[in-house]
């Protein structure tokens, strides 16, 4: 989600289900795949895969478009 530009995310349901203690672990996945990706910040990746910045947002447009049609999630 912060890949497509999100400034937030939502993590109730997992919260709910795993209880507060799991944001602990969270955290600590998303340090060890930003360092495994050479990733500094949350700010380098933000919006990286948004249609905004694509070269081409047209064909992200129709990606969306036919991943719904054949049901893709």
């Amino acid at each position: 989600m912060i890949a497509a530009g999100a400034q937030t995310i939502q993590l109730c349901s997992i919260l709910y289900k795993k209880d507060v203690a799991y944001v602990q672990v969270l955290l600590k996945e998303l340090e060890k795949w930003l360092e495994k990706h050479e990733i500094g910040s949350l700010e380098e990746i933000r919006g990286k895969l948004s249609q905004q910045k694509s070269e081409k947002p047209e064909l992200y447009e129709r990606l969306q478009y036919i991943k719904a049609l054949v049901g893709i999630e």
